[in-house]
């Protein structure tokens, strides 16, 4: 199963990391591990949390997850866009087009992604599931 997934509410999806996931292939647009890195002092604040084990987790993260370069959903980002913009959850536009060159769900806690037509979103419950299933 493929899951790509928004950097929206990164706190859960990084404190998620812990799952084994061991059955599912996560994918993240290329800029995604700089963001992670950016935000890591916010992650740290908001979980009570060191900064360098939220480093670790996001390395670990990281570890699990394949980096598309642009290029490889090029073809779909014109269409995200607009799906995005109808959606008013501009700034995603990467995500939905990588969702949709995968023809994968996005794993996300973002409310604008869900109201995106033709793009599935699924939350850490679903992801627990969906690697349970496939075991």
């Amino acid at each position: 199963m493929q899951v790509s997934w928004s950097l929206r509410h990164l706190l859960m999806v990084v404190l998620a990391a812990r799952l084994s996931l061991q059955n599912l292939d996560l994918y993240a647009p290329s800029f995604v591990d700089v963001e992670l890195q950016k935000q890591a002092r916010r992650i740290a604040t908001r979980s009570g949390t060191s900064r360098e084990t939220v480093q670790a987790l996001v390395h670990d993260l990281l570890a699990r997850v394949t980096i598309v370069p642009r290029e490889g959903y090029a073809s779909t980002l014109d269409h995200a866009t607009r799906l995005v913009g109808r959606a008013g959850a501009e700034g995603d536009e990467d995500y939905v087009a990588l969702a949709l060159t995968l023809e994968a769900p996005i794993w996300t806690y973002d409310h604008d992604l869900r109201r995106i037509l033709g793009v599935r979103t699924v939350s850490r419950q679903a992801v627990e599931s969906l690697d349970a299933q496939s075991r």
